[in-house]
């Protein structure tokens, strides 16, 4: 009787109707991400000021380089030469900048009028791929830079923070990230032609 009242509830039309499934749209989705994308952006322009700003106050404060951003110690670093304590900071800003004007790109198609996402393969879309591609490339490069020069001056018995707290790791991602980007570039370029093509044709 319980395996008959079961299928019964199953198809019966009213039952149906009041067991709605809740399903979650591309919409909701695209609004979830773009107030991530919005966190994540803030965040990215505060580290990128607070590196900035440390870097500037330590040249006429030395005691901040002690406790420069993210709690990293640079004080023996200044002390040893405020040159390379310049180079190396310089070398956390630019990927800090990147990182924030990454987001601002991915930002920026949320209010893209001329973005129609029912046609996503257009050359302002594959613009901002190539763009963001570029972005993770130059991140990538410098964050292995600055990594290889933290590891220079390490080596001039120079005590120097984790490279976590410096800000600068995981390159390697990074620079993967910008050639899975360029070939997704490469594969939207090929749709905006094709569909230019069809578009013609019609």
């Amino acid at each position: 009787y319980l395996l008959f009242f079961n299928k019964y509830l199953y198809f019966c039309p009213v039952f149906k109707k009041q067991h709605m499934e809740i399903r979650i749209g591309t919409k909701q989705i695209l609004n979830v991400l773009n107030v991530l994308t919005w966190i994540i952006f803030l965040g990215l322009c505060v580290e990128a000021g607070g590196i900035i700003f440390n870097t500037v106050f330590a040249l006429y404060k030395p005691v901040v380089a002690q406790h420069f951003w993210n709690e990293a110690d640079l004080s023996e670093l200044y002390a040893h030469d405020k040159g390379h304590f310049i180079a190396q900071t310089v070398l956390m800003i630019i990927p800090a900048i990147m990182k924030a004007l990454l987001f601002y790109l991915i930002l920026k198609l949320f209010y893209n009028k001329k973005l129609n996402m029912a046609r996503p393969f257009n050359p302002e879309l594959t613009r901002v791929i190539n763009l963001v591609a570029w972005l993770c490339m130059g991140i990538g490069f410098f964050s292995f830079w600055g990594i290889n020069y933290a590891g220079w001056i390490k080596s001039q018995g120079v005590s120097m923070p984790e490279i976590g707290s410096l800000r600068i790791g995981g390159a390697d991602v990074w620079l993967f990230m910008a050639v899975v980007l360029f070939v997704i570039g490469q594969v939207f370029k090929k749709g905006t032609e094709l569909q230019t093509e069809s578009d013609l044709t019609v």
